[in-house]
């Protein structure tokens, strides 16, 4: 038996085949009668065993429809023994079938299926039939449009072979393959893309496998391109946290999606900083800062040491410039002039700040405040800001953090150093010893009312000995100068008169003394600039001071008596102790031990005595302030003539001067 037939040969993949056995016997007579059971195998290229149909007389027939082109070898059996002979000639039992690709139906797109934004992808593009068999009979000169890749972000357009896509180019192809190199793609955007092709009749779009798919990676980091994409919160607030974001970008505006680069965060302006950046492996780069001042911030940065080019704040000058608000306010400033005159004005500032020392803007509108701090001057003037006594609440505006002007006029009568404070119920100005006003008031110029011999010293004073009188100047408020250049005269009346030379001290005290040497009640008055001084320091303020005047202590005794007597006759002395200034020494009281001279013995001898003791022998005396007891030293002297006499306690005498004995004339007695 023989395949004797296969038609047509060659075949067209996806066209059907004819087989055809005949049935021969030993002899090779063809047999006209069926019945025998025939079965065909269809191998190589493609695979069948078609259904066979007995024709009835003695022919059998089998069709397929081969699907790929190649070598097909047909044979079979008949009655489950092989059959021996074909009719190609080689009559070896099998049919060896040429199967041709079929007319091209498609195009289909190959290459890398990655690639880096700016580089080369060699495509192919091969023609196949419908049977996805390669169409060799595709050959000669075709013209090809490319489609599917975009333009970058940066607008540069992809090519195949310098041809923009979407611009049809001549192509060579061989047994339905195009030419090595023919179709060299660079592609510029950083996506995923289908490449398609089309000769105008034939394309690549009929199925997702025709076309290339394409990952078209980023390019590495351009620096120029590189943006600072965001920095939130913007506005920022001072003392919270502020987020920059960096996101690479390849020379075409691709994001790159991986990290590695080297990023340098620089913030300048209100604040600087250099925060820690965290590379997120995604092409974004992260970093923060907390601002503590309010106002410009300029945040720049560089990537692999290059300086980053564009930015995301409208400026794409590679600087994201941030407005930094203060934050709420924390508290409260005093400020005003450091020092003032008592009972003059100083005109207070007071502004809101947050807790990083910005003004706080939106601190705004009408404040209910209440100031602390100054005292009521020594006169019991109090203070006032705004004619309202410290300590009072009254209201205030405030715009931008700031009280409006000569809205908080301070008064202040008591001179010292003080620290004006301020509050609004919740925020204050007592937290730091800055926030405050450290004021310094100083006196007022010098009240003659109120200024003051403040001093008088010792007192009581004693005669002889010097007397400091201290004046010290006060303004109206009864605050004391602190300094002088005021004309200050003193004037002493009563047992001394004085008007002794005054120092200024500088100080606000001015100075003078003066010895008195009368013991008594001395006034002492004074004036300041012309006007009589209105207080003193002794209780009855009123711009005198009472100073008695003691004696010092004994420094002589005095003898009197008659200045003539008789001899025989008695003369009452008295004795007397003075000071060197010579007030008579009160102190000197008691009873003391005294001897008297000078009177000498009568012609006959007769002795003269006081209180009947000998002249020259001491007795008792009784001295009371000063003074002898009356009738205390009776002296009977005998010798007429003209003689001193003296006294002596042992210490004190009356011989120092011709002054403190008794001159005495003692006539003679009757005869």
């Amino acid at each position: 038996s023989s395949i004797s037939a296969v038609s047509p040969d060659p075949a067209t993949a996806g066209s059907s085949v004819t087989i055809t056995v005949t049935a021969y016997d030993q002899y090779q007579n063809a047999l006209t009668s069926g019945t025998d059971t025939v079965v065909i195998n269809v191998t190589g290229a493609n695979v069948d065993t078609p259904s066979v149909t007995d024709n009835s007389n003695g022919t059998y027939t089998a069709s397929y429809t081969p699907t790929a082109s190649g070598a097909d070898t047909i044979a079979g059996t008949i009655g489950g023994t092989s059959i021996g002979r074909d009719g190609e000639g080689t009559s070896n039992g099998t049919w060896n079938l040429t199967v041709d690709p079929a007319v091209a139906s498609y195009l289909r797109v190959t290459g890398d299926a990655t690639m880096t934004a700016g580089a080369t992808n060699e495509l192919t593009i091969k023609a196949y039939d419908a049977s996805d068999n390669l169409a060799t009979a595709y050959t000669g000169v075709k013209s090809l449009t490319f489609s599917g890749p975009g333009a970058a972000p940066d607008s540069t357009a992809p090519t195949v072979e310098a041809t923009a896509i979407g611009t049809a180019f001549n192509v060579t192809f061989t047994n339905g393959e195009s030419a090595a190199s023919a179709a060299t793609l660079i592609a510029y955007n950083a996506a995923v893309t289908e490449v398609d092709v089309s000769d105008g009749t034939l394309n690549s779009t009929g199925d997702a496998s025709y076309d290339l798919n394409v990952t078209v990676n980023p390019a590495s980091a351009s620096a120029p391109d590189t943006s600072i994409s965001a920095v939130s919160p913007d506005p920022a607030t001072a003392g919270s946290s502020v987020t920059i974001t960096v996101t690479a970008y390849d020379e075409y505006q691709n994001p790159l999606t991986s990290g590695g680069a080297t990023v340098v965060i620089n913030v300048t302006g209100a604040n600087v900083d250099t925060p820690s950046v965290t590379d997120n492996t995604d092409g974004t780069y992260t970093a923060s800062y907390t601002p503590t001042a309010s106002g410009a911030d300029a945040i720049a940065g560089t990537i692999n040491a290059a300086a980053i080019g564009r930015d995301g704040d409208g400026t794409s000058d590679g600087t994201w410039n941030l407005t930094v608000d203060p934050g709420p306010a924390s508290y409260l400033r005093v400020t005003g002039d450091a020092t003032m005159t008592a009972g003059t004005t100083n005109e207070l500032t007071i502004k809101a700040y947050d807790a990083s020392d910005n003004l706080a803007t939106a601190y705004t509108g009408v404040k209910s405040l209440t100031f602390s701090g100054p005292g009521a001057a020594p006169d019991s003037t109090a203070p006032t800001v705004e004619a309202t006594a410290i300590g009072t609440a009254f209201n205030v505006t405030f715009t931008n953090g700031e009280s409006a002007a000569s809205a908080a006029t301070l008064l202040a009568y008591n001179a010292a150093v003080t620290e004006v404070d301020v509050s609004d119920g919740t925020l204050n100005s007592t937290g730091d010893a800055s926030y405050d006003l450290n004021v310094t008031v100083n006196p007022a110029s010098a009240s003659n009312s109120d200024t003051s011999i403040s001093a008088v010293a010792p007192d009581p004073a004693t005669a002889g000995s010097s007397v400091t009188i201290t004046v010290t100047a006060y303004d109206q408020y009864q605050n004391a100068l602190t300094s002088g250049t005021a004309t200050v005269v003193i004037n002493v009346g009563g047992a001394n008169t004085a008007a002794p030379s005054v120092t200024d001290n500088s100080n606000g005290t001015y100075t003078a003394s003066y010895t008195p040497t009368a013991s008594g009640a001395d006034n002492i008055t004074g004036t300041i600039g012309g006007t009589s001084i209105g207080r003193d320091g002794e209780g009855t303020s009123n711009g005198t001071w009472n100073l008695t005047v003691n004696p010092a202590v004994a420094s002589y005794l005095r003898v009197t008596g008659d200045a003539t007597m008789t001899a025989g006759a008695t003369n009452e002395l008295t004795i007397k102790a003075y000071d060197a200034s010579d007030n008579l020494a009160t102190a000197y009281t008691g009873v003391k031990s005294l001897t008297f001279s000078g009177p000498g013995a009568a012609p006959d001898s007769t002795a003269p005595t006081v209180e009947a003791t000998a002249i020259g022998t001491a007795f008792n005396v009784t001295f009371t302030n000063g003074e002898s007891a009356a009738s205390a030293a009776t002296l009977i002297a005998y010798n007429a003539a003209v003689t001193e006499v003296d006294v002596s306690d042992g210490t004190l005498n009356s011989t120092g001067d011709a002054s403190y004995d008794l001159n005495v004339t003692v006539n003679p007695a009757s005869a």
